[in-house]
C-alpha cells in the first residue's frame, strides 16, 4: 500500500476542467507571489519559486484535492518581521535566514504530522483568525503606502511608518500616486464587473507595456530585475543555523499559522465538494512542500484561501490544477522575467496594498462583535496586538487571549438547578435555590470539573444543601473531570452524606464514568440514572410523594 499518492483527476472531463482552473489560477498566483515576495522581503524571483517545487510536491503527497499551497501574505509579513530584526531585506544574510527558518517550519510539519498534531489547529478559533489576518491586512496595507506615494520611509513598525507618512506628505510624488490610483482604480472596477477578470495580471501586464513605451524607468522607481531561469538548489549558509534561537518565536508563529490556515481551508473545501481527506498526512506533504521550498531559494509556504478559492471555483478538482499553474510558472521563469524589470514599485505596492484590504474582515468582526461581547473583546484586542506590536508577538498573543477567554468561561460556568414548571424541567440560575419538589435539588454543572472550578462547584452545593433529602448531579454537560475537582466531589458527597443527603448523579456519559471508577467515587454515589426526569421519578416513588 503507498503512503502518498497524487490526487490527481480520473475522467478526461475532470482533466479538462482542471487544465482550465490551472490557467485560471496561474493568472491570479504569478502577480500575488511576486506581491507576497515584496511583502517578504525576498527576491521577487523567490515568490514565484514558492509556485513550483513546494506546489508540486504538495500535489503529489498531499490527500486534499483542493488546497492550493504557496507563498501567503500573513506568513510573508511574520517572516519578515522576525528577519528585519537581524539583517537587512533582501540581503545575502536575510535570504540564507529565510531559507533556514522555512526549512525548520518543514521539519516541524513533518513532526506534527507523524505525531498527529493537526489538532493544534482547533486552537485558533474563527474569531482569533479574523482577528489575526485583519490584524495583518492592516499592517500589510500601512506598509504599501509609502511605495504608492513614491515616499522613502525608514520608520519601524506599523505606527513609525504612519508617523513617517505623515512627516513626509508634502513630498509626494504625483505620479507614483497617478500610477496607484489608476492600478487600484483598474482593479476595483474589474471587479465590479466580474470576478473572473485576472484584474492583477492586467495591472503588471499594462503598467508594464505603459512603462516601456513611456520610459517611466527614468522617471519613478521600478522592481528591478527579476532573476530569471529555474531555481537552483540552495544551502543556507552554516552561520545562519545559529540564529535559529532568536527566531524561535518567528519559527512558532510561521508554523502554527501554516497549521492552522492549511487546515482550516482543507476542512472547508473538502466539505463543499463532499470530499474526505487526512489532516495530519497533509501536515507531512506540507512539511516536504517546505523542505523543497528552502532547498530552491524561497520561503515559507502554506494552504493560501485566495488561490485555493480561484481553485475551487474555476471547476478545480484535484491538484493536477497546481501542476498545470507551475508549469505556467516554468514559462514565466524561463521567458518572460526582462520585462517584468520595468513595472513600476507603485503599481505593485498597489497590488500588494489590496491583497491587504482582502484580508481586513470587516463583516466577521462586526459579526463578532454582534454576538458575543466577551469574544468581541478578544478580537479588538487580537487586531491592536498584531498591529501595535507586530505579527509574530500578536498571533501568539491572540492565541493567549482567546484561551485565557474560554478557560474564565470553564473558570466560573454559569451552573443552573432544574425546576418543574408547566410538567416539564427548566433550568434556571442556582441563585433561585429552588427545589424541584420538596426535598431534591437537581444541580446540572456546565464545565468540565477541573481543579479551577473546584471551589465553585462546592460553594454551590454549600448554598443549595439546606432542608434536602437527595441531590442529584446533572453531569450531562460534563465531559471530564481531574483529581482536584474529584477530591472536592468525594468531600462534598462525604460531607452531604453525614447529613443523610442522598447523593445521586444523572446522564454521566460512559467515559466521565470511567473517570468516576478511578478518583473512587462511584461508590460514594447512592445511585445513577440516565436522566434528571429518571432521578426526579425515583425519589418521588422512594419518598411516597
Amino acid at each position: 500500500m503507498k503512503l502518498f499518492k497524487a490526487t490527481l483527476p480520473d475522467g478526461r472531463s475532470e482533466v479538462r476542467t482542471d487544465l482550465i482552473a490551472g490557467i485560471t489560477l496561474a493568472t491570479v498566483a504569478i502577480p500575488q507571489a511576486i506581491g507576497y515576495a515584496n511583502i517578504a522581503g525576498m527576491p521577487l524571483s523567490s515568490g514565484l519559486y514558492t509556485l513550483l517545487l513546494p506546489s508540486l510536491l504538495f500535489a503529489v503527497f498531499a490527500t486534499s484535492k483542493h488546497l492550493s499551497v504557496g507563498a501567503d501574505s500573513s506568513t510573508a509579513i511574520i517572516l519578515s518581521g522576525g528577519l528585519a530584526t537581524v539583517a537587512a531585506a533582501g540581503s545575502a544574510e536575510y535570504i540564507s535566514l529565510a531559507l533556514v527558518v522555512t526549512l525548520t517550519v518543514g521539519v516541524l510539519l513533518i513532526l506534527a504530522g507523524i505525531f498527529k498534531l493537526g489538532f493544534i489547529a482547533d486552537f485558533l478559533s474563527n474569531t482569533v483568525m479574523i482577528a489575526f489576518l485583519t490584524g495583518v491586512g492592516i499592517v500589510i496595507m500601512v506598509g504599501q503606502i509609502p511605495g504608492m506615494l513614491g515616499l522613502s520611509i525608514s520608520g519601524n513598525g506599523t505606527l513609525g511608518t504612519l508617523f513617517g507618512i505623515v512627516s513626509n506628505i508634502n513630498t509626494v510624488n504625483l505620479l507614483p500616486l497617478t500610477i496607484s490610483l489608476i492600478s487600484l482604480a483598474v482593479i476595483f472596477i474589474s471587479r465590479r464587473i466580474s470576478n473572473r477578470i485576472p484584474d492583477m495580471l492586467i495591472i503588471v501586464v499594462g503598467s508594464i507595456v505603459v512603462s516601456m513605451i513611456l520610459h517611466l524607468d527614468y522617471l519613478v522607481p521600478t522592481i528591478g530585475m527579476v532573476e530569471s531561469g529555474l531555481p537552483h538548489i540552495t544551502i543556507p549558509s552554516v552561520s545562519s543555523l545559529y540564529a535559529i534561537p532568536n527566531l524561535s518565536l518567528t519559527i512558532a508563529a510561521l508554523f502554527i499559522v501554516a497549521v492552522a490556515k492549511s487546515a482550516s481551508l482543507s476542512r472547508v473545501y473538502a466539505s463543499k465538494a463532499n470530499d474526505t481527506f487526512d489532516e495530519n498526512r497533509d501536515l507531512i506533504s506540507l512539511g516536504i512542500a517546505n523542505i523543497g521550498a528552502g532547498f530552491t531559494g524561497a520561503f515559507v509556504s502554506s494552504g493560501t484561501s485566495g488561490r485555493t478559492e480561484v481553485t475551487y471555483s474555476s471547476g478545480g478538482r484535484g491538484q493536477l490544477t497546481q501542476i498545470v499553474m507551475a508549469a505556467i510558472v516554468v514559462i514565466v521563469l524561463l521567458f518572460l522575467t526582462t520585462p517584468l524589470a520595468h513595472m513600476p514599485l507603485a503599481a505593485l505596492s498597489a497590488i500588494v496594498f489590496v491583497i491587504g484590504l482582502e484580508m481586513v474582515d470587516t463583516r466577521g468582526l462586526l459579526s463578532i462583535i454582534k454576538r458575543s461581547r466577551g469574544e468581541s473583546t478578544v478580537a479588538v484586542l487580537s487586531v491592536g496586538a498584531v498591529v501595535f506590536l507586530g505579527v509574530e508577538i500578536g498571533i501568539v498573543f491572540a492565541m493567549l487571549v482567546s484561551l485565557l477567554f474560554h478557560v474564565k468561561l470553564g473558570y466560573h460556568p454559569k451552573n443552573t438547578i432544574l425546576i418543574l414548571a408547566d410538567g416539564k424541567l427548566r433550568n434556571v440560575p442556582v441563585a433561585v435555590k429552588k427545589q424541584v419538589v420538596p426535598g431534591l435539588i437537581i444541580y446540572r454543572f456546565n464545565s468540565s470539573m477541573y481543579y479551577a472550578n473546584a471551589p465553585t462547584l462546592t460553594s454551590d452545593i454549600d448554598s443549595l444543601s439546606g432542608n434536602l433529602k437527595w441531590l442529584c448531579m446533572d453531569m450531562s454537560a460534563v465531559p471530564s473531570i481531574d483529581i482536584s475537582a474529584g477530591d472536592a466531589l468525594i468531600n462534598i458527597i462525604n460531607k452531604l452524606n453525614s447529613r443523610n443527603i442522598k447523593v445521586v448523579f444523572s446522564d454521566v456519559d460512559p467515559e466521565l464514568s470511567k473517570y468516576f471508577r478511578r478518583l473512587g467515587i462511584t461508590p460514594k454515589v447512592h445511585g445513577f440514572y440516565d436522566s434528571p426526569r429518571d432521578a426526579l421519578n425515583a425519589y418521588i416513588d422512594e419518598n411516597d410523594i
